[in-house]
């Protein structure tokens, strides 16, 4: 799988494509031989949305939860599903007509590393 990674950040809510298996050693050896510790993606929700909130509190001069507890976390099995998600995060400001291409969404990202 390659390792893109992408958002798209709409006005009540905010998609993130993360690729964890980033953080994994190439080599399995290393990961046994060094007790390799991963870090579990609520960590990760953790370190994004607590700063973003408390900077985005300050923006809208206001305090408070600003990020709804849960995360709607989903495993990517294959390529095509990674496709999938992408395609679905990219098209959410067409699908909610603010523009008529994703590029033309200024609150998009994708990257693909592969080339």
């Amino acid at each position: 799988m390659s390792s893109d990674i992408g958002y798209c950040i709409m006005s009540n809510h905010v998609h993130l494509l993360i690729d964890t298996a980033l953080q994994v050693p190439e080599d399995i050896d290393e990961i046994l031989a060094d007790d390799f510790q991963f870090t579990p993606l609520d960590r990760i929700m953790k370190r994004v949305k607590g700063p973003t909130a408390v900077y985005a509190n300050r923006i809208l001069d206001r305090g408070g939860q600003f990020w709804a507890r849960e995360s709607f976390d989903h495993y990517i099995r294959n390529e095509r599903e990674l496709t999938n998600v992408i395609s679905y995060i990219l098209m959410n400001p067409v699908k909610a007509g603010l523009v008529k291409n994703w590029e033309d969404w200024a609150f998009s990202f994708l990257k693909n590393s592969d080339g």
